[in-house]
């Protein structure tokens, strides 16, 4: 899906006070909008265009006279009453489930299918990306970036948290990092800025940007602890955990593992899994094999554990296995970087190669993945003699990654 990221930096928001919330003129604003009606179609016969202007920027209130006026052009008394607010309580619904990791009621979904309004494709947009939906999910998006001009302060920050979202299940984790650096969340201990903080935190770390994480994840900590979101604040210190395994001496990271009394006993065969794969040792195979349907997480350690021992025949019994898996890209594009290595022959597999290292920015899975895939890839070329192709897959690799860790 072609994504149209300078439409949505054109509506990047500016912070000002007046434009949160719900007030009467992002009301009228929002009408008028919905309407198609300029600022002079809008204010005549009923005021000046620097008054209506005025009145939707929240810099004045309008007179009891022109807001009843207003009110009959823009058909918005029931508005004012009821529709707007139902609307934000259903953001904040929203925002609450994806922040508690609890699933987004079926009711909203009931409630809103079939309608065209912008509004009620946010909550679409919403439940889609819950549910794992992503051909659902791009339809809308479409729709929602045609009318982004319509979008109040509030909501053009949820639609950018949520478009990253879209975006980091495709695996095109340094644009979803440019999509949610436009957000601009005037209060810092909303669960939407928090929420933003940590996929900001998440993605930094998945491309190799340490330093930068934990600038923001230092500040989160301490956000998180004030309001007691001591789940969320738990998997933060987990996924720090997770992201740090390559950065210290191996032996000492277990130490670390163990002593994490916020870890469940999975939490720590799963981090402890992973880190033998980072440093290339042995890993127990039935481990891997009885753990293949717990998580999409178990089933990507597999595949990159069995590619580095160089067993094709594993792999493809395995990914015959796990069918559930398919549709998430990021998966799909590991198994077809795999299996491009086995079957291809090598000048196409470094046309391949040259391929995914010049369009980094769209590709493709994170910073140790990638440098685990490359790295198998160049063993794998080394042990069959292949040298040239081998020292062409470690220099292309070695420049993506430092190309993925530089760019801001």
């Amino acid at each position: 899906m072609v994504l149209n990221y300078k439409k949505l930096e054109t509506y990047k928001p500016e912070i000002k006070l007046q434009e949160t919330g719900t007030t009467i003129g992002s009301i009228v604003r929002w009408q008028r909008k919905q309407k198609n009606m300029t600022l002079n179609e809008g204010a005549e016969g009923i005021c000046s265009i620097s008054y209506l202007s005025k009145v939707e920027n929240n810099l004045i209130e309008p007179s009891e006279l022109i807001l009843n006026d207003l009110k009959k052009r823009f058909e918005i008394e029931d508005l004012i009453n009821y529709d707007l607010e139902r609307f934000e309580k259903h953001y904040e619904l929203i925002i609450s489930c994806f922040f508690n990791y609890k699933e987004i009621p079926l009711m909203l979904f009931k409630l809103y299918e079939g309608n065209t309004d912008y509004k009620s494709k946010l909550v679409l947009f919403s439940f889609y990306l819950f549910k794992n939906n992503l051909t659902k999910a791009k339809v809308i998006y479409k729709d929602l970036e045609f009318e982004i001009n319509k979008f109040t302060h509030d909501e053009i920050n949820l639609f950018y948290y949520l478009t990253a979202k879209m975006l980091e299940k495709e695996g095109r984790f340094y644009l979803s990092l440019k999509v949610l650096n436009l957000t601009n969340i005037i209060d810092k201990d909303s669960k939407l800025s928090m929420l933003v903080d940590f996929k900001k935190i998440l993605l930094k770390l998945t491309l190799g940007r340490h330093l930068q994480s934990l600038i923001i994840s230092d500040d989160l900590e301490k956000r998180l602890l004030i309001k007691n979101h001591l789940t969320r604040y738990h998997n933060l210190l987990k996924l720090k955990l997770l992201w740090s395994l390559n950065e210290y001496d191996y032996e000492y990271q277990l130490r670390e593992i163990d002593r994490r009394l916020y870890l469940t006993r999975k939490d720590k065969q799963m981090i402890k899994t992973f880190l033998n794969l980072l440093h290339h040792n042995k890993i127990n195979n039935s481990t891997l094999d009885k753990n293949l349907s717990e998580s999409v997480y178990w089933y990507m350690m597999a595949l990159l554990y069995y590619d580095q021992e160089e067993d094709f025949q594993k792999i493809k019994e395995i990914i015959n296995e796990c069918n559930n898996y398919k549709t998430i890209p990021i998966v799909e594009q590991i198994e077809f970087f795999i299996n491009s290595k086995y079957t291809l022959d090598s000048d196409s597999f470094i046309r391949y190669i040259r391929n995914i290292t010049t369009n980094f920015e769209s590709n493709y899975n994170g910073y140790y993945i990638m440098s685990i895939l490359f790295d198998n890839a160049s063993n794998y070329y080394e042990n069959k003699n292949f040298y040239k192709a081998a020292n062409l897959i470690r220099k292309y690799g070695k420049e993506m990654l430092l190309n993925l860790k530089r760019m801001t």
